[in-house]
């Protein structure tokens, strides 16, 4: 394994970009201040603070989800060296070291497993936002190829996207 590269890299999914957002946020204001200009027309005046508000939690709303616009995990080895680096926001985390020194570990949990690293005295959750298979595949690489779906997986999970995506490779679980 001395020539093994690897790259991984997760960010939040953002359907919606910031240039959406402004805009979403312009034709909701609009849509507000036209239905408020009617209310006002039959003096309906108790209408306006609603649509303010309304307008004030959609800023707020946007405001709240592209804080993490930015928001990046990634990973990487490189022979037996590993890179590991996770930005939130402003702050940024970062562990690198010799594969052979590190500890590599998971545990099940709700999600399906989680995938922890333990080098120099620091433990980091590898893979916090990504899915099952993503992880298993850092898995597989920094333990060797001994990782079976079934091993990390609960059950249900694996009937379910066995059918779907044929992710069970080995014929290693009880189906």
């Amino acid at each position: 394994m001395s020539g093994t590269e690897f790259d991984w890299s997760a960010r939040p999914n953002r359907s919606l970009t910031l240039r959406g957002r402004k805009l979403w946020l312009l034709l909701v204001g609009l849509h507000a201040l036209v239905v408020c200009a009617f209310a006002l027309a039959f003096g309906a005046w108790p209408v306006l603070p609603f649509a303010g508000l309304e307008v004030f939690c959609l800023v707020l709303a946007f405001w709240w989800v592209g804080r993490a616009d930015e928001d990046v995990e990634e990973f990487s080895v490189r022979g037996r060296t590993f890179v590991w680096r996770k930005q939130r926001g402003e702050c940024v985390e970062s562990l690198s070291g010799n594969l052979d020194w590190a500890q590599v570990s998971w545990t099940r949990c709700e999600s399906g497993m989680r995938l922890q690293i333990r080098y120099a005295g620091r433990a980091v959750v590898l893979g916090r936002g990504c899915g099952c298979e993503a992880s298993l595949r850092v898995a597989e690489l920094l333990r060797g190829a001994n990782v079976t779906v079934a091993d990390l997986i609960p059950q249900r999970t694996i009937r379910q996207r066995a059918t779907a995506e044929g992710m069970l490779h080995r014929g290693k679980a009880d189906l």
